[in-house]
């Protein structure tokens, strides 16, 4: 009977699944993680984020807290269609900091201190720590080694890295005066003094009682004295001062008497002097080439015709020497 009978369907593809639009919004400071994507897929209910901050998914296609980088949006409706599309989201420039170089100053100097930067967005300015005032430069007066610490911060509120500038100073000024001694009536004495600390160099050494400027210096005091020597070092550290002291030893007064002054040859005449005291050496010196180291009283012949002077040389037990001479004092006749 061959009889048959047609019928027409219609299949219809399901309607495209495609992501409408994409916004981003970028990390506001470096590595805050501040980013958003927000995706827009009307036939969508599954939305999945793949990349830097790792898979995130829901089905609102909102999506924060995002870290600077590349992003594969998927999107799926229920028919398990999808469409995908690569974003990125970027980071503002770095603040870059740089600070002045370590520094050393004196004790009662001032240290300036500058900051600058590259990168970040808008006007930048540095905050520092210590109580300082915000500025790209700043003025301390360390009373010891200090660090100071300073970071920038730009239009965005983003901050660079905090760094420090240490400021050192150098040590104390100090200085020796040397030594403490005495010297004899009229004679003269170097006095010396060293100095250290501060810069180290320039030193410069003033010395009062109308001495003058120099560490060594030749001085004949006629009294006890004390000497003060003030150290400069041409920077702010405060001076330094020490004193030595300069004593004075009398000189002995030698005299003698003799019991006798002339007379026939041989003559034997009886000295005596009575200024010397214990540790006294004393030198007799009776003209005619005859000496005697005694002290006290001595005796001499004179064998020798002529008038002859007599000396006496005294050196006191601290050092100090002196004479006396009477010329012609002892008178030696022929017979």
């Amino acid at each position: 009977n061959f009889c048959q009978a047609d019928t027409v369907f219609v299949i219809n593809d399901p309607a495209q699944v495609v992501i409408d639009a994409v916004n981003t919004i970028d990390e506001f400071c470096v590595g805050d993680c501040s980013g958003e994507i927000h995706v827009t897929a009307s036939l969508a209910n599954d939305f999945t984020l793949t990349g830097t901050s790792g898979t995130l998914n829901n089905s609102i296609g909102t999506f924060d807290s995002l870290c600077a980088g590349s992003y594969t949006i998927t999107v799926e409706n229920s028919n398990l269609c999808s469409a995908s599309q690569v974003v990125n989201i970027f980071s503002p420039n770095q603040i870059v900091l740089n600070v002045s170089s370590d520094t050393t100053v004196c004790i009662g100097g001032s240290a300036i201190l500058f900051a600058s930067s590259t990168g970040g967005s808008g006007m930048v300015d540095y905050f520092w720590d210590l109580g300082l005032p915000n500025g790209i430069s700043n003025s301390i007066v360390p009373i010891s080694d200090t660090m100071v610490y300073v970071h920038a911060v730009d239009a965005n509120g983003c901050s660079s890295d905090t760094l420090p500038i240490n400021v050192y100073l150098y040590p104390q000024l100090s200085v020796d005066a040397f030594n403490d001694t005495s010297i004899c009536f009229g004679d003269s004495v170097d006095i010396n003094a060293i100095g250290a600390g501060g810069i180290g160099f320039g030193y410069l050494y003033s010395w009062d009682q109308g001495v003058g400027i120099g560490s060594t210096q030749n001085v004949s005091p006629t009294s006890n004295i004390i000497y003060t020597v003030t150290l400069t070092d041409g920077c702010e550290s405060p001076l330094a001062i020490d004193t030595l002291s300069v004593v004075i030893n009398p000189l002995p007064q030698p005299d003698f008497i003799a019991n006798t002054i002339d007379g026939c040859v041989p003559l034997t005449v009886d000295f005596v002097e009575n200024v010397s005291v214990s540790g006294s050496s004393c030198l007799w010196d009776f003209g005619d080439g005859g000496t005697s180291f005694d002290c006290g009283s001595t005796n001499y012949i004179f064998d020798s015709i002529g008038c002859w002077d007599v000396s006496l040389f005294m050196t006191s037990d601290q050092g100090c020497s002196n004479s006396i001479t009477y010329s012609d004092l002892i008178c030696v006749y022929d017979y």
